[in-house]
């Protein structure tokens, strides 16, 4: 009796500290995501205001185009908030990860990913650094989704690779599974910081300054269960990354 009370009141500490920390990271992740786009839509709006008059046609353009930039970033964020709690939802209850199931989704994979790759190079000034091998396969898998994590993948990769450096996205057939592979030659992570990947969890902020809450490898986790999936991550510090995601096909 004593023992298993032991292992109950184990299990809550283990839980209350997982809470502990998402709740510092939500409060230092998510705040500066949302004060940052939010600062500059105040503050170059303001500036437009009050200085109009006097400024020329190519100056009011470029503050609109910072103040569009700046909203688009805020809107982003939102929109993968929005989306990582319907997937929290949707896997914590039984019914709803059933019904999600039941809907059998199926796409084409090489055009959508190779669209989406295209597309996110570019963003991100390095098309020449994309190296792409990808087999044709019906995946089990909706275009919507697909799209969503192959666009998160990506966004992981450039963010934490310097330009000039590869990133490699490789896709083969292996039985009935569709496994895709996406490589680059960047910071790398430690194993206890793989093993930490969730929604607000970012590492080295302060080294690599990068910008994110933290939420596109824990949105990636959730489609890849849901589809009944595999995703692992082997990575060497100052190397690079290796993520696989292994779907049915």
């Amino acid at each position: 009796m004593a023992s298993r009370l032991d292992k109950h009141a184990l299990v809550e500490r283990q839980t209350q500290a997982k809470l502990d920390d998402l709740r510092m990271n939500i409060a230092h992740s998510l705040s500066h995501e949302l004060n940052t786009p939010l600062n500059g839509i105040l503050g170059m709006s303001h500036l437009l205001i009050q200085n109009c008059e006097f400024m020329p046609d190519s100056e009011e353009v470029e503050i609109a185009e910072l103040i569009y930039k700046s909203a688009n970033r805020l809107n982003a964020l939102v929109q993968r908030f929005l989306l990582y709690s319907n997937l929290e939802l949707i896997t914590k209850s039984l019914e709803k990860t059933r019904q999600f199931k039941e809907k059998k989704d199926r796409c084409l994979a090489e055009k959508i990913i190779i669209e989406i790759a295209f597309k996110k190079a570019k963003e991100n000034c390095r098309s020449k650094d994309l190296k792409l091998e990808i087999q044709e396969s019906t995946v089990q898998l909706s275009e919507e989704n697909l799209s969503i994590l192959i666009e998160e993948l990506l966004d992981n990769s450039f963010k934490f690779s310097l330009p000039s450096s590869k990133i490699q996205i490789l896709s083969k057939i292996e039985g009935s599974k569709f496994n895709l592979y996406v490589i680059d030659n960047g910071k790398g992570m430690k194993i206890e910081e793989i093993s930490k990947i969730g929604a607000f969890v970012q590492f080295n902020r302060k080294l690599w300054e990068q910008q994110g809450s933290g939420l596109g490898l824990a949105i990636v986790q959730h489609i890849v269960k849901l589809y009944g999936g595999e995703f692992t991550i082997d990575s060497i510090p100052e190397k690079g990354t290796i993520v696989s995601v292994s779907l049915p096909c």
